[in-house]
């Protein structure tokens, strides 16, 4: 979803900046736009956390309702911009889980407890794996 080819992410961040003129309310879209520059390398480093969170909250939103295969692709830009977010590792592992990718999902899980060795969560999932 997120690996795209530089003449494509022009194309993507001009659809997502319409989009914003359209819908300036529209966090995905915001959140897109900032994924598409970030790939670019144009996405001040300055606003890497913000957006990392932002995309770390769309991924446990459509997580709630059971669309992995998106949190997933959230969870991962999440971490891509913000490798030491434990948070975003641990709900990575679970929808790797939920999706039957047990080795994803451990290695989640290990990186999470790895960030945040007190994180109890993650050493109960890899306790029942």
């Amino acid at each position: 979803m997120f690996i795209l080819l530089q003449n494509q992410w022009e194309a993507v961040i001009a659809h997502y900046q319409k989009s914003q003129e359209l819908q300036p309310n529209s966090i995905e879209a915001e959140v897109i736009l900032a994924n598409a520059r970030y790939a670019q390398g144009t996405l001040p480093p300055d606003k890497q956390l913000h957006y990392a969170t932002l995309n770390y909250e769309l991924g446990s939103k459509r997580k709630q309702v059971g669309d992995f295969k998106v949190a997933i692709e959230y969870y991962r830009q999440s971490i891509t911009m913000q490798p030491t977010l434990a948070e975003a590792h641990y709900h990575l592992g679970i929808a790797f889980q939920k999706l039957g990718s047990l080795d994803d999902a451990i290695a989640h899980y290990q990186s999470a407890q790895a960030l945040q060795p007190d994180c109890l969560e993650a050493k109960v999932s890899l306790a029942n794996r």
